[in-house]
């Protein structure tokens, strides 16, 4: 026999449930190997410890008060959502799921619109430097307002009295 055969099977051998053929292969083993036989005396060291322990016998109805109780406890995950909701201020009886979903459902549209936002500028953007490109002035597109408007503009009387004011020369006062 082996000795990690007979390591395996020492426990057996303790409790003295093997075969006689067995049990006096692993006698004749234990006998002549150094290692198993140090492996034998600490495993009979502690079964010796064990068969010293007294057994003890539980209160009557312990049993089903303990998987009473176990069943009335909060699960790992239970404990966590309700600190979650603690921290965020969102009442017990609100549904966490429900929360999650208009929270995810918000991050959505904000997202999309900032998306929207971005695509837009982002064509503007690709126009202007198209416009640059073909040599037209910016500034001009800044005040395309006045650009479109220019005829009424330009009749003004308004216009005409600034032009006039612009000429003078406030110098001396």
């Amino acid at each position: 026999m082996n000795c990690n055969k007979v390591k395996q099977l020492i426990p057996a051998y303790l409790e003295d449930s093997l075969p006689d053929k067995q049990r006096d292969a692993i006698s004749m083993h234990i006998k002549g190997c150094i290692e198993c036989h140090k492996q034998f005396e600490a495993d009979k060291k502690i079964w010796d410890a064990l068969s010293l322990w007294e057994g003890i016998k539980p209160e009557p109805g312990y049993i089903s008060r303990f998987w009473t109780r176990l069943s009335l406890s909060e699960t790992w995950y239970e404990r966590i959502l309700r600190k979650i909701k603690y921290i965020l201020g969102i009442p017990y009886r609100v549904n966490l799921v429900s929360v999650t979903v208009v929270t995810l459902i918000i991050i959505v549209i904000g997202t999309g619109s900032l998306y929207l936002y971005s695509y837009r500028n982002g064509s503007n953007n690709a126009m202007i430097s198209q416009l640059n490109k073909e040599g037209i002035d910016i500034d001009m597109l800044d005040n395309i307002d006045l650009v479109e408007n220019y005829d009424l503009i330009a009749h003004l009387d308004l216009f005409e009295d600034m032009d006039i004011l612009e000429k003078l020369d406030f110098s001396d006062v």
